[in-house]
């Protein structure tokens, strides 16, 4: 049974030391520029299967996990949408590893996530940031939900657990600990969209979501 493990920045994190069940997992998989996590990994485990992160930062993303990873995912949003195939293979090509960069599945999701944006409500520390995107908040999901797509379109897990992510489960905002509680350009996300997104993300891949676990639907 393909069990995995998805660690976002959540503060929720830092409540219980679940190192021991995240890294109990097959595979772990993580997010953008997290290395500095595994100096505690009691709160975060030490396992890295998979790292996931934007497309903008995907030469420096290689170059922060180093020999710690060989497998990543690559997600195209609002700020990389007119990147054209070639650019993509080019960047495909310049990691030493394996490097999935889809950006059809990337357009996908992120349209769903557009549809899903009734309201948004920002925290002051989202206000901070100075530049808005529109009314209704962000223009693309964070990578925590591009990770999730990711996961189940390439990986197929019989489990996918999520560690760490506040904002998504609860639609609300809450500070990442990879930034710090009063860090001054936390992005307008619109987490009650992403968290209706879910289910959607559930039921398009067959499968059920309870709590913090999506499980593989048996036929």
């Amino acid at each position: 049974m393909a069990r995995i493990a998805l660690v976002g920045h959540g503060p929720g994190l830092l409540e219980t030391s679940q190192g021991g069940e995240i890294d109990d997992h097959d595979k772990v998989v993580r997010l953008k520029q997290s290395r500095s996590l595994l100096e505690n990994p009691d709160i975060y485990g030490s396992q890295v299967d998979y790292v996931v992160g934007s497309f903008v930062v995907g030469d420096a993303l290689q170059n922060h996990w180093g020999d710690l990873c060989h497998s990543y995912f690559l997600f195209i949003d609002s700020r990389t949408e007119s990147v054209t195939p070639l650019g993509i293979a080019d960047m495909a090509d310049r990691f030493h590893g394996e490097c999935v960069i889809d950006k059809e599945l990337c357009e996908f999701w992120m349209h769903a996530y557009r549809q899903n944006r009734y309201r948004e409500i920002l925290d002051a520390r989202q206000e901070r940031k100075g530049h808005i995107s529109d009314y209704l908040g962000h223009l693309h999901p964070s990578a925590g939900t591009f990770a999730i797509t990711y996961i189940l379109e390439y990986l197929c897990p019989d489990e996918l657990k999520l560690f760490g992510f506040d904002n998504v489960l609860s639609g609300e905002f809450n500070w990442s600990v990879t930034r710090g509680q009063e860090w001054n350009k936390y992005p307008d996300h619109n987490w009650d969209a992403e968290n209706r997104l879910l289910n959607l993300i559930a039921t398009y891949y067959n499968y059920t979501l309870t709590n913090d676990t999506f499980k593989a639907v048996t036929q």
